[in-house]
Order: C-alpha cells, then structure tokens, then sequence
C-alpha cells in the first residue's frame, strides 16, 4: 500500500535530518572518519528535533557484521614453502580478517617484494578454477580482499594453496592449526607469527639475486608479529627446485 500523510511526514522528515548530517560531517566522511567513534547531530527538522547517529566501522567489522564472533575467533595457520618443505611459518589471525590480509602476511614472513598477483585455490589443487581466489597486491579489488577467514568453511587439518607469482609459482601449501572461539588476546596485533622453522630463501633465487643483499629474517617482526621462537639457522639453497608452470 501507498504510505499515508503520517508515514509521509515521517520519512520526509528523516531524509532531510539525514541530508543535513551528510552536510555538517561531508570532510569527516570524505576522508578517514575514526573508526567506532559515534558521530551524532539532533537536526530540527520543521519544528521537530530528529537525532541521527552514526558510528563508522573498520573494513574488518564491517565484513563481519553478520558474524560478530569472527571478531573473536583465532585462526592458526601453517605455511609451508612446497618446493622447501623444512621452511614454514605459523601465523595468527582473526577469523574477521581477509585473505588479502593473509596475503600480506605471508609476504612479510618470507621476506617477498609482494610484487605479483597471487591466488588461493581452497581445493588445494593448482589452477583449480572452481576454488580460486585471486587479488592483486594493491589490495583495492580481488575476491581475496572481500573474503574473510570465518566464511570459508575452514575445519582443524584442512590443507589449501596459495600462489604468488604467476610467472615464477611460489607455491605455499596452508594448513589449519587450530581454530580457537574466543581465542583472539584484545591485546595483541595481529597477523602475528607464532613459530617459524628455516631461513627464506630469496624470492626468486640465489642465482638470480647474486647482486641483492640478503635480508635477515628478523625483518618479518613488525607488521606481520613477532616470533615467539627463534629461526633455527639452515643455509639457503642455491636454487630452489620450485615446481614448474602446468603445460596448458
């Protein structure tokens, strides 16, 4: 049915009190506005007062408003180079965050340029069209970047695949360590490494980087956590056997 003269009167009256919101906070909008910080303006509206409030969220909240227990559940994944299967990181995460965010992590912790595409494919197999979730590494588009952890359906000892690089496959196999509901510490930043094992070697080989530095593996701590164990020494291969790209 056709709203009547109250209901009319009413959603006039909440369309300008919100235009008038948009009006005073257009900068706090346009920009960053702070993130959980209640926003509020009472407008009078023909004589009536009408409040509008607004809190902003975070990408993160806002991708689990529909399951505010992501927030809070703790993901603990292993990730193991599969060409170098003695060198692996595990790695802490909120069940709220992307797989773009896992992306950036692992990045850190094997010391890459993230300077590729990349993809995760959750049947494990390569070039599986049915289970890939690509991104790029600007992050601004790519499933991976709308796709958080808590909705794909991951269980304790599932295994996936994740490729950086198209050209050169750094192929990484993912295992499920642990899933743990409630288990996310308010006070710690996460992504966060929690167990490592080898040296990296370099992104695309000792061959290839003969005139680059070698980077410390201590550079992972910041950004991407920080080790609660340290890194064994094992020597750098001299060039990694990574698999080579499917024929077409």
């Amino acid at each position: 049915r056709p709203p009547n003269v109250r209901e009319s009167r009413a959603l006039a009256l909440a369309l300008e009190a919100v235009n008038q919101f948009c009006s005073k906070y257009r900068g706090t909008l346009i920009d960053q506005p702070p993130e959980g910080v209640e926003m509020t303006l009472v407008p009078k509206v023909s004589g009536v007062n009408v409040p509008v409030n607004y809190t902003p969220l975070s990408e993160e909240a806002f991708m689990s408003r529909d399951n505010p227990a992501a927030l809070t559940t703790l993901y603990r994944l292993r990730v193991t180079l599969s060409w170098l299967p003695t060198v692996w990181r595990s790695i802490e995460l909120r069940g709220s965050m992307s797989l773009h965010e896992l992306h950036n992590a692992i990045q850190r912790a094997f010391n890459w340029d993230n300077d590729h595409l990349y993809a995760f494919f959750m049947s494990n197999k390569a070039w599986d069209n049915r289970t890939e979730i690509g991104g790029n590494p600007l992050g601004g588009g790519g499933e991976a970047f709308r796709t958080p952890l808590a909705t794909l359906g991951l269980r304790k000892n599932k295994s996936f695949l994740y490729i950086f690089d198209f050209g050169d496959e750094l192929r990484h196999t993912i295992k499920v360590e642990a899933i743990v509901p409630d288990g996310v510490d308010p006070a710690v930043h996460y992504p966060r490494i929690v167990a490592a094992a080898g040296q990296a070697p370099p992104q695309y080989g000792a061959y290839e980087d003969d005139d680059d530095a070698e980077e410390d593996d201590d550079d992972v701590i910041g950004d991407a956590g920080s080790f609660i164990i340290p890194l064994p020494p094992s020597p750098a291969p001299k060039k990694p056997g990574r698999p080579k790209k499917p024929k077409p």
